[in-house]
């Protein structure tokens, strides 16, 4: 059986530290870029699962699990930080149209239904930039 955590270090050749075996070391993700620093924050999120098992019985175990998780983490899921939208449609640019549609069911309820609501609703905003651990800024050359 293979513990997830050793599964995920050994993809992105991330030293195991034997005093916290069940999360990554925040300094060694720092060292390993901003790829790194996203699947911390998917680590987190995919340790606290319901499904998400104490141990798994082999190496492709782990990464079919895994595989499965991702896909539905980048594609399905609706993130809060991201206006309720999921990291691909914000990533390939389908936010702001989504967030368009959205607004005309919104309309379409509130005119139908003005009784529901206590103001005109809006759909959540999007945000002007999303970071998981936001980058350093870098000083600029003076010319």
């Amino acid at each position: 059986m293979i513990p997830i955590t050793f599964f995920i270090c050994s993809i992105f050749a991330i030293p195991l530290t034997f005093s916290a075996p069940t999360a990554l070391d925040v300094n060694t993700l720092l060292q390993n870029g901003q790829a790194a620093q996203q699947l911390n924050a998917q680590f987190k999120t995919l340790k606290y699962m319901p499904d998400f098992p104490d141990r798994f019985g082999s190496l492709e175990d782990a990464r079919a699990f895994c595989d499965g998780f991702f896909v539905a983490y980048n594609h399905e899921h609706r993130h809060s930080g991201i206006g309720m939208h999921t990291p691909a449609s914000v990533h390939f640019g389908t936010a702001e149209q989504i967030r368009t549609q959205r607004q005309a069911t919104l309309n379409q309820a509130y005119a139908e239904h003005p009784e529901r609501f206590t103001r005109r609703p809006r759909p959540p905003q999007l945000p002007e930039a999303a970071w998981i651990n936001q980058p350093a800024a870098q000083p600029q050359p003076t010319p």
